[in-house]
């Protein structure tokens, strides 16, 4: 049986420090890529922040940036890429304004609980990514490394009206990890082209001109608020 090939893979990191200008840096870093085309990774940058959801359990959500090109694009194409970056439309889901290049996530509490009926695990991780105005779901399941660092792996899929709720086997989760663990460490600066840590960057907007950014824990919507 062949794996399951991730379409999502983020290193996390708890205390990522700032830059020389005071600027936060990212607490995750990795990449994305479209359903069915795991070959083309997109790296991502994201930064946490917590908020309270209805029954008053705080819980995590990543907010951040996805670049408007592939790792392995020709230059030409990411120099092209980038000159049209943030131009395309932005997405309201579920209360939330999701503007071009842009990936939000949050961590889940399943009200049917973490196991399916079919015994597969729920999402820890689910999320949406506008691709130049098309909407991607995103969800991720938590994984721990001996030496203390943390990730989240999993897949992106079309975006279905009804709420995220990707499903995994146990057997399957592991594939997903052992795959993408050796493409993480790229995400980190591993001779990459741009080893310079991303600055924070916070430009998606609530309705009604409010910014769903790292900073406004409160502004998740009730609808993202269990699961």
């Amino acid at each position: 049986m062949q794996k399951p090939e991730p379409t999502f893979s983020v290193n996390l990191n708890a205390n990522p420090g700032t830059t020389r200008f005071g600027k936060r840096r990212p607490n995750g870093k990795g990449w994305i890529a479209k359903p069915g085309q795991p070959e083309r990774k997109f790296n991502v940058s994201v930064w946490a922040s917590t908020f309270v959801n209805k029954d008053g359990v705080e819980l995590l959500a990543y907010n951040g940036n996805v670049d408007p090109y592939a790792r392995t694009d020709r230059g030409v194409d990411k120099m092209r890429a980038g000159a049209n970056a943030g131009t395309g439309p932005s997405i309201e889901v579920n209360g939330m304004e999701i503007q071009d290049g842009r990936i939000v996530f949050f961590e889940a509490v399943h009200a049917e609980g973490n196991i399916a009926e079919n015994g597969k695990r729920r999402a820890d991780f689910y999320g949406y990514w506008n691709d130049k105005g098309t909407l991607i779901d995103v969800g991720g399941w938590s994984n721990d490394f001996e030496d203390g660092r943390t990730s989240v792996v999993g897949g992106t899929q079309p975006h279905f009206e009804k709420p995220v709720d990707m499903q995994a086997s146990p057997d399957e989760i592991d594939a997903m990890r052992s795959t993408a663990e050796p493409a993480e460490e790229h995400a980190f600066g591993h001779g990459s082209e741009n080893p310079e840590p991303v600055e924070e960057q916070t430009s998606s907007r609530r309705r009604g001109g409010r910014r769903a950014d790292t900073q406004q824990s409160a502004s998740i919507p009730d609808d993202e608020q269990s699961r």
